[in-house]
């Protein structure tokens, strides 16, 4: 059998699309769990403390996770996108096309204020629009939460529509 041979046949093997949907729905899972907890703790619980102090938060977290959300979008998108070419399910295709809008979404409307934000920070000087771009970062950023969670419900339901209990219990061996 040729390499080629032997690729095509992992690639059409049920524990690959069975990575595949774990991986999508992981991946679409952290994305999701991260924009909940800006949206719904972290940008509420700032709002409580100084704007210097809520900056140097904000600026200090925005760094250790921005990684994540990277590659937790990337992830989301391409094995969607993956998960629809091997199976038709639209709804892999819908989280799919969902997750690959958050890159010009965040390019467009959030690394503008995120930059803005991070040279208060570095510059230590708030000329007295910190606040406001915190406020502004945060309703922007909902967006982001908003279709994090539309598209893991769309995968999910994929999951379901695509027989959900060969991601639960099915395990094949490769070869």
């Amino acid at each position: 059998m040729s390499f080629h041979a032997h690729i095509q046949r992992f690639a059409d093997h049920s524990n690959t699309l069975l990575v595949g949907k774990f991986v999508a729905v992981a991946s679409i899972g952290i994305y999701a769990g991260n924009a909940f907890f800006y949206s719904n703790a972290l940008m509420p619980a700032l709002a409580k403390f100084s704007t210097a102090s809520s900056v140097a938060v904000w600026s200090e977290i925005f760094h250790k996770v921005k990684g994540t959300q990277i590659t937790s979008m990337a992830l989301g998108a391409l094995s969607g996108a993956g998960l629809f070419y091997k199976t038709d399910n639209r709804f892999y295709l819908y989280s799919a096309a969902i997750m690959a809008s958050l890159i010009p979404y965040t390019s467009l409307l959030l690394v503008p204020v995120s930059k803005k934000l991070l040279d208060i920070r570095k510059h230590n000087k708030d000329d007295g629009t910190a606040d406001v771009l915190l406020r502004r970062w945060s309703k922007i950023h909902f967006g982001r939460t908003l279709l994090g969670f539309a598209a893991l419900l769309s995968a999910t339901y994929g999951l379901i529509t695509d027989g959900a209990e060969q991601f639960i219990i099915r395990f094949d061996p490769v070869f």
